[in-house]
């Protein structure tokens, strides 16, 4: 990937008369790092807090347009400025649903036509989304420390994200790490219609979830087309599932703590 990185730069150079700089990509790199190391406080707040202080939805809408510009310093500021927020939640004991009761795990792309989906089970339910591979995936998957080579540090990046978010072993074993860290107690994957290869590697997630004791539901849709979904069946479909496969679970737990 380095010498596809390379081969690159001379095409672009030439095409536009600009040299590259590699100083400067080595301080954004280092930048990146920055950046994720507050998104890794954030999760760590999110892991430790008795109850979640941040709705998934919020850490997607101030994670993402932040990923896009990673290593900037607006990137850096605006990470910083959410991490503080979210401490001085926890510190305050303010949690984003009171109710909490269940915590649920979201695993692939975001359900981006529908976003109200992740609070439809507050209310009913107590269940609350707590875990993304949005947050989740910056701290574990851009975080390089040691490499002098700022394009090999790149490259150490590109070459392993289909891995870690989609394709077994890592992936399923990294999910079930962060359930477990997270205290999950049910999950949902998504998976897109098609043949993508998440829709095998999340088969793996599924069966590594329901193997270490974490009720699995697949959710077949689309992330952005809207055309085939039944929002209120899904979330009655989901109902169900909380009703017959994890509130049973949980039952003496979420008695006692009534």
């Amino acid at each position: 990937m380095v010498s596809q990185f390379k081969n690159l730069i001379r095409n672009l150079e030439r095409l536009t008369g600009r040299r590259f700089d590699l100083d400067q990509l080595r301080c954004l790199m280092e930048g990146v790092n920055r950046q994720e190391e507050y998104f890794e406080e954030v999760r760590d707040l999110i892991c430790s807090a008795p109850q979640t202080p941040v709705r998934m939805h919020e850490q997607v809408s101030n994670v993402m347009a932040t990923q896009w510009r990673r290593g900037t310093d607006w990137a850096i500021s605006h990470a910083r400025a959410f991490r503080d927020e979210v401490k001085a939640r926890v510190d305050r004991g303010i949690a984003a649903c009171p109710n909490e009761r269940l915590r649920l795990m979201w695993v692939g792309a975001g359900l981006w036509h529908d976003t109200d989906f992740y609070t439809a089970f507050e209310e009913h339910y107590g269940a609350v989304f707590v875990w993304s591979m949005y947050l989740a995936f910056g701290p574990d998957g851009y975080i390089r420390y040691g490499l002098d080579d700022p394009l090999k540090t790149l490259a150490s990046r590109t070459v392993s994200m289909n891995e870690q978010l989609h394709n077994p072993p890592w992936a399923n074993e990294w999910i079930v790490d962060q359930a477990k860290r997270h205290r999950i107690d049910a999950a949902l994957v998504l998976t897109p219609l098609g043949t993508r290869p998440s829709a095998t590697g999340n088969r793996f997630i599924e069966l590594a979830l329901e193997q270490a004791g974490i009720p699995v539901m697949p959710v077949f849709a689309d992330m952005v087309d809207a055309r085939n979904w039944d929002a209120a069946g899904m979330r009655g479909a989901i109902g169900q599932f909380l009703e017959q496969r994890v509130i049973p679970k949980y039952k003496h737990r979420l008695t006692r703590s009534k």
